[in-house]
């Protein structure tokens, strides 16, 4: 017989930041709440998990809760501006202001699928990923 017995991976909590990327799916507001709901599975079953995977699913659970949050707030804002400009006549402008808030989200949701796919790959490897811009809604586990 070669060789020993073959080693036992440890789970890493890869895929609460692979789940991360539901939010791509359907609506922008619809994609958001099925990648919170996705992470959020994933941080309660990992309550028993080593503490790596308990950090990357605290972590992609964060942060598919501060995407959400902002994806919320840009079209609120993009909302609001879009009435202002628009309350007394037919906008007949260019894209600043009203699309700015768009553009915006645009951009982070760039940066959720990059940083998403690049935190993913270091929780595989071992190392707890966190991702800049995520705010700490759910705290540190025990």
């Amino acid at each position: 017989m070669p060789g020993g017995p073959v080693p036992v991976q440890q789970p890493t909590g890869a895929l609460g930041r692979w789940l991360g990327l539901i939010s791509l799916c359907g609506l922008a507001l619809l994609g958001n709440i099925f990648g919170i709901i996705a992470t959020s599975i994933v941080h309660a079953k990992s309550r028993h998990k080593p503490m790596l995977a308990r950090h990357n699913a605290r972590n992609a659970l964060n942060w598919s809760i501060s995407f959400g949050a902002y994806t919320a707030l840009l079209f609120t804002i993009h909302f609001i501006v879009l009435y202002v400009v628009t309350a007394d006549e037919p906008y007949t402008g260019g894209f600043f202001p009203i699309a700015t808030a768009i553009a915006i989200w645009m951009a982070v949701g760039v940066y959720h699928v990059i940083g998403s796919i690049v935190c993913a790959v270091k929780a595989a490897n071992g190392s707890v990923a966190w991702l800049p811009g995520t705010l700490p809604w759910v705290g540190s586990p025990r």
